[in-house]
């Protein structure tokens, strides 16, 4: 059964109180004031003391900024009777990451540290953590060895990944009107820049080439791979090769006489593009699906840049430095 008007206003309403205070857009540029990492910590954390060490701490903190994420997230799905498959789909996000991380921690011998428990939204056995045979025996994760070697990475990272956006476009896809369009074209967008983010790690880390990357690219029978496959043709150290390329300022203004694409500087500027966006997608269509949609992904975003200014305070960065970051995020 589909939620009804009353049931968006109500969880819509809740998504903008959840908004209002969370460390995103103007809020996420108030931080650059803040002069070390444990006054960080007491202004994003008022109730909580830490009392660790600075390297521990941003541990803690990391952890606690994607608790706090998944909580709030966990609030908009419980504000429906039946909540949309496509927003808990978009909170499995969480379950995603966590089960690359588990199988990380497997391959290099030791116990994975943690697992989100989703409550009823969860798609694993969360109580069977860190036994990770158990945790997705009769899911749609069963696929995923018990005890995963290190050969096993590339491919399980890329399966999890291809299984997650494939649903999210198929679910998405699914959701009728001007609203449910909206929320199909951002996922077709995150699919596609995820495209060309793999193609270029396979490219210039793996050396791979077009046609044995073609099997971890998304969406190719549906056109989101173009751009991806594009990436395998293209000069290798003449950014004026580059210029025809749709994401060609993702790169940045690097101005070094020995240039070579760089994934890492391109996905850091896609995941800002995907951020700006679901920003101004937040106030789209009030009392429908795109509000919450926009606000799950909001959150995920604000663990990352409350990493970022942890990392930056770490290393010392001057606050204009740090404010000049944010206020281009805002």
């Amino acid at each position: 059964m589909k939620p009804g008007k009353a049931e968006y206003a109500y969880t819509c309403a809740r998504a903008q109180a959840i908004r209002a205070r969370s460390w995103v857009g103007q809020n996420a540029s108030s931080l650059a004031s803040a002069r070390s990492v444990s006054e960080l910590s007491s202004r994003i954390f008022p109730d909580r003391s830490f009392n660790l060490p600075e390297k521990p701490l941003l541990a803690a903190m990391q952890r606690a900024a994607a608790e706090n994420a998944l909580r709030d997230s966990l609030m908009v799905l419980s504000g429906f009777k039946e909540a949309p498959a496509v927003l808990i789909h978009l909170v499995r996000s969480h379950e995603y990451a966590a089960l690359k991380d588990c199988v990380s921690s497997i391959v290099r011998g030791e116990v994975p540290g943690t697992f989100p428990d989703l409550g009823r939204f969860s798609s694993v056995n969360t109580k069977s953590f860190p036994k990770l045979g158990a945790m997705v025996k009769n899911t749609v994760h069963d696929w995923i060895p018990a005890k995963p070697v290190p050969g096993d990475l590339v491919s399980i990272e890329s399966g999890l990944d291809t299984r997650y956006y494939t649903d999210l476009l198929d679910l998405s896809g699914k959701e009728h009107g001007r609203a449910g369009r909206c929320i199909h074209a951002m996922a077709r967008d995150e699919v596609i820049l995820r495209n060309c983010a793999w193609a270029l790690r396979m490219r210039f880390n793996f050396n791979w080439d077009a046609a044995a990357s073609r099997a971890y690219l998304i969406g190719v029978d549906k056109g989101l791979a173009g751009e991806a496959l594009a990436v395998f043709s293209l000069s290798a150290n003449e950014r004026h090769a580059w210029k025809s390329w749709a994401f060609e300022p993702f790169f940045g203004d690097s101005q070094e006489t020995s240039w070579r694409p760089d994934a890492v500087e391109f996905e850091r500027r896609a995941a800002f593009h995907l951020y700006k966006r679901t920003l101004i997608g937040f106030r789209l269509h009030p009392l429908s699906i795109v509000p919450l949609y926009c606000l799950i992904k909001l959150k995920d975003f604000e663990v990352d840049l409350l990493t970022m200014v942890m990392e930056a305070l770490r290393l010392g960065m001057e606050e204009k430095e740090i404010r000049s970051f944010l206020e281009g995020a805002a």
